[in-house]
């Protein structure tokens, strides 16, 4: 994982600078305390019109992202419970789903599911008559 730069690391020319009052939205942000870029912006001082600008440019939303993997990186062990925790719940049907989320994780897909395949528009070699021998059909009268 990257690791976010320090700001002397940032000032030497090795990344472009995000600013500290950008970087504190974005944490607002992933971490729902602000549920908007506006609550976002009022809570660390800025205008949203700034703040939107500046996530449009490409080393924000680069360390956005980068901020973004570290918070779900962190929620990944109680993730991993939460799942364990549910292999022993009393729905069946939750104990399946979460036992199928395990084993897909732990690199076992679970089977394929039966399929039907039809085939459509198919000319039969042979028709069947499968109507009573006393009626006689309309087409063979005329004949």
């Amino acid at each position: 994982m990257k690791r976010v730069a320090t700001r002397s690391e940032q000032r030497a020319g090795k990344e472009p600078i995000v600013p500290r009052k950008i970087d504190q939205a974005i944490r607002l942000l992933l971490t729902s305390r602000a549920h908007t870029q506006r609550d976002a912006a009022n809570q660390v001082g800025i205008s949203e019109e700034h703040l939107s600008r500046m996530l449009r440019r490409d080393h924000i939303r680069a360390h956005l992202e980068r901020r973004a993997r570290e918070y779900l990186s962190s929620a990944v062990p109680k993730a991993a419970a939460t799942l364990v925790r549910l292999l022993d719940d009393n729905s069946e049907h939750v104990q399946r789903d979460a036992a199928t989320e395990l084993l897909a994780h732990a690199g076992i897909a679970p089977p394929e599911e039966p399929s039907l395949a039809l085939q459509v528009n198919v000319n039969p070699g042979y028709v069947v008559d499968l109507s009573p021998p006393d009626k006689t059909i309309e087409h063979e009268r005329d004949t």
